[in-house]
């Protein structure tokens, strides 16, 4: 253990020796030392030379080296390698990398597939013509077996860089068999330059409207301006895709595109690197601008009919759907508080739909609905024979619900004690049935019935007739059935206090006998 600690450390005061000699004997032949740590696995090479491994590159070696990043540019040229060239490759004054301090470099780096191994990368930071320990750029990273693909990324530092001057970059790869990387018994490096830029931002671009926004540009309208900042002083910028766009450079641009699109801006920085040329570095964003480019169609309002029908009928409307609508429905002009995409209408009326899509507005073509009254028919009793009146097109009557075969004129003589109804349909094709006449004792009615009950004007807005051959009660009811006024031998009533809605009026001999029931339609 003692000797190993003392190994290591004359391996350092080597180091130190061997550097100040370099300084000053520049011919001199210069040794590889290392430093071994973590058992191992992380060696770092303080000399510009490479390691010489003890075998070749023949199992491990770069078939690909590309470097990628905002601001970056390159000259490496390493691409198709199909053989090893050697363990120590050294394009230093052909081959390199331009790229802005603070910024992030990806090496992508494919290898000939072999065992596993480590890739390390060196820069030269200060321009010392050595590498120490704070000259290992990112972390090395250990390549599993089989494994060709791998990307290597590190930061531009922004300080202790010397910038716009050519400093040695080298790229380590070495199997672990028996340590790394220079210790390795394969392995080979590749040496190219670095320049390091000076004063370059990469651009974070800002919208007005905000990136990724949804903006409007209607119909016929004139453009939506859209404006990016943050490229700095002689900064550019580049839009895409042109079409519908008054221009493709400058900080704003108008979009009036025929259909929806998807822009992208891209900004570039102005800066010089130090005593050399001018560079610049960019950054790409998007912003969305959603254009309404036509009116709505002139089918806004889905509808199938019919457009006339009976009341208690509905007609269902929908709208035309789409990003971002709104609805607002109205009925002859005037909103009716509704704002779904679709509407039940029960009414006569002119309907139309007003959609609001990013601002831009249009109004549907009016759908015109006629809605048709049902008919009111009443039952009277004469005799023995009941009458619905004769101006309806169609008749059905029953008997205790029970169609009567053959009863299908606007009279019904009855045989028998019984709850009689008729259902009728008038000229508009509406159906509907009169109240039920109970027929509580055919031979009284009959007597009591000969001169005949009329009940009239139904519709009344006033004042009600009664029509009896007999003295009659008369007891007038809501249509939930409670009682509203009770009338003894009945010849009137006034109804004028009333609301507009449906009644019914019972009619009772002196005996208490109900002897006709009629609704009654209040105007």
């Amino acid at each position: 253990m003692m000797a190993a600690n003392f190994s290591i450390q004359t391996t350092i005061m080597k180091s130190f020796v061997q550097s100040a000699f370099k300084y000053f004997f520049p011919g001199a032949i210069t040794l590889i030392l290392c430093i071994a740590m973590a058992h191992g696995a992380m060696a770092q090479c303080v000399d510009t030379i490479a390691p010489v491994y003890s075998n070749s590159c023949s199992h491990d070696y770069f078939e690909s080296i590309s470097a990628s990043g905002i601001g970056v540019s390159s000259t490496i040229s390493i691409g198709g390698v199909t053989t090893c060239a050697g363990t120590d490759i050294n394009d230093f004054a052909t081959e390199g990398i331009t790229a802005p301090s603070g910024t992030t470099v990806t090496l992508n780096i494919i290898r000939q597939t072999g065992y596993a191994a480590y890739l390390s990368v060196y820069i030269d930071w200060a321009n010392t013509g050595s590498y120490t320990s704070g000259d290992l750029a990112g972390s090395m990273i250990s390549i599993p077996m089989g494994t060709s693909d791998t990307t290597y990324s590190f930061n531009v530092p922004t300080t202790g860089v010397v910038m716009g001057t050519n400093l040695h970059m080298r790229l380590m790869l070495s199997e672990d068999m028996t340590g790394a990387p220079c210790t390795a018994t394969y392995g080979q490096t590749y040496d190219f330059f670095f320049i390091a830029g000076s004063g370059c931002t990469v651009p974070v671009l800002t919208f007005n409207p905000s990136s990724h926004d949804t903006v409007s540009n209607c119909a016929g309208g004139t453009g939506v301006s859209i404006t990016a900042t943050g490229a700095g002083t002689g900064g550019t910028f580049t839009w895409a895709p042109a079409a519908g766009l008054s221009t493709t450079t400058g900080s704003t641009v108008i979009a009036n595109p025929l259909t929806t699109t998807v822009y992208s801006v891209t900004g570039t920085s102005i800066y010089t690197i130090t005593g050399t040329t001018t560079g610049s570095c960019s950054a790409t964003y998007l912003d969305t601008v959603t254009v309404i480019s036509t009116g709505m169609p002139a089918d806004t309002i889905y509808y199938t009919g019919p457009y006339t029908f009976c009341y208690g009928d509905t007609a269902f409307f929908t709208g035309t759907t789409g990003p971002g609508y709104s609805y607002m429905w109205f009925d002859n002009g005037t909103w009716i508080h509704d704002t779904h995409n679709h509407f039940y209408a029960t009414t006569s009326g002119s309907y139309s739909l007003v959609i609001n899509a990013y601002g831009c507005i249009d109004t549907s073509a009016a759908v015109v609905l006629t809605v048709n009254p049902l008919p009111a028919p009443v039952i009277t009793f004469s005799g023995t024979t009941f009458y619905a009146g004769n101006f309806y097109t169609s008749y059905q009557w029953f008997d205790n619900g029970t169609v009567i075969s053959g009863a299908t004129t606007d009279s019904l003589m009855a045989t028998a004690n019984g709850y009689y109804n008729v259902l009728v349909t008038d000229t508009n094709g509406c159906s509907d049935t009169a109240t039920t006449y109970m027929l509580g004792n055919l031979g009284v009615n009959t007597i009591k019935s000969a001169s005949g009950i009329s009940i009239y004007p139904n519709p009344a807005n006033s004042v009600i007739n009664i029509v009896s051959g007999i003295n009659v009660k008369a007891v007038l009811t809501g249509i939930e059935g409670g009682v509203i006024m009770e009338q003894n031998n009945a010849r009137k009533m006034d109804i004028s206090h009333l609301s507009a809605g449906i009644y019914f009026i019972e009619l009772y001999d002196d005996n208490g006998s109900r002897i006709a029931v009629q609704k009654v339609i209040k105007n």
